[in-house]
């Protein structure tokens, strides 16, 4: 029989070792899953405070779009005639654009729950929480922050051979400011892939930004000239 070792019980390991366990011929498989820490699920974990609140860390939601949302929603739901693959169709909860659930994003900061503006207006025009502090800076003086050598773009729209990545942390703070990179990218990066800002790629993690700089020289004089559907992550 056929030994499989999955390293790693988060959530990559623990879909690949579904995965593997439907493939044809996974009966003559043995498959095992190693994990080091006490419990699977990775970043994935809630945790309940002594006043009963609960936190649920690492991503909170699925974005299901394109092929890899259309694979994720088929495994917790039928499609079809299909039955339900992981049985969990009755706990999905689903929350619109316009719900106060997608609209009100919090990031807790020096031990403040701080709300963050859902629109731009409301980020110029009234008074930032603290994580933001500095953010409206920031964004005035991105325009104005010249594009790193390398993010130039050559006429077939390739990258010279200077051209070198850096994380999405970098990126941002050099764009707009340390501050924003620290306190609120950082978060929202955290919610989305489960990963550190600090090692996340700006070219992989955030093309739609990186793409605009390297076109544009700044992200918000591109954002103008783009047309409205621009991918930002």
């Amino acid at each position: 029989m056929q030994r499989v070792a999955v390293l790693g019980g988060g959530v990559s390991g623990l879909a690949a070792a579904w995965h593997l366990a439907r493939a044809p011929a996974s009966a003559a498989r043995e498959i095992i899953v190693l994990e080091a820490s006490p419990r699977f699920g990775g970043w994935l974990h809630s945790v309940r405070s002594d006043r009963g609140d609960l936190f649920e860390l690492g991503p909170r939601t699925l974005r299901p779009a394109g092929d890899p949302g259309t694979a994720t929603l088929a495994m917790v739901r039928a499609r079809g005639p299909r039955v339900h693959e992981l049985g969990l169709a009755n706990e999905v909860m689903t929350a619109s654009k316009t719900s106060p659930a997608a609209r009100n994003r919090l990031i807790l900061h020096r031990g403040e729950l701080n709300l963050l503006p859902s629109t731009l207006g409301s980020l110029l025009f009234r008074r930032p929480p603290p994580v933001l502090d500095g953010a409206v800076t920031g964004f005035l003086r991105e325009p104005f922050v010249p594009r790193r050598r390398a993010a130039v773009a050559l006429d077939n729209d390739q990258y010279d051979d200077d051209d070198d990545d850096e994380s999405v942390h970098d990126f941002v703070a050099r764009r707009f400011s340390p501050a924003i990179a620290e306190n609120v990218v950082s978060a929202v990066l955290r919610g989305i892939y489960a990963g550190d800002a600090r090692k996340l790629s700006a070219r992989s993690a955030a093309a739609g930004l990186w793409n605009l700089e390297k076109k544009h020289g700044s992200i918000l004089r591109g954002m103008l000239a783009a047309k409205p559907a621009v991918s930002t992550v």
